[in-house]
């Protein structure tokens, strides 16, 4: 998969939505290793980060409520999840640092 694909949704995910714009604009992404655009992407702004934060503040209240058992079970569940799309995260984390797959 491409850089184009992998990078083509960029909005942020803030509590259970994505903002089709956002107060930051678009900036392109820059390849550390080559210094060539790959993509654009928003950023965020103030309103955002606002909205991000409550966000947060609702998200963790929640996860303390789950109990140990069902926050154990979510991060397994997390964790299979990530196993399941490691190739598109080692792809990902190759283009946000510049670093080779290997």
């Amino acid at each position: 998969m491409n850089a184009a694909n992998l990078l083509a949704d960029s909005r942020p995910l803030i509590g259970d939505g994505r903002p089709k714009s956002t107060g930051g604009g678009v900036r392109p992404h820059i390849n550390p290793a080559t210094g060539k655009p790959q993509a654009d992407v928003l950023v965020c702004g103030a309103a955002e980060i606002d909205r991000a934060v409550e966000a947060a503040i609702v998200g963790q209240r929640a996860w303390m409520a789950m109990g140990p058992e069902k926050r154990r079970d979510a991060l397994f569940r997390l964790a299979d999840l990530i196993e399941a799309e490691a190739e598109q995260f080692k792809t990902l984390a190759a283009l946000e640092t510049g670093t080779p797959v290997a």
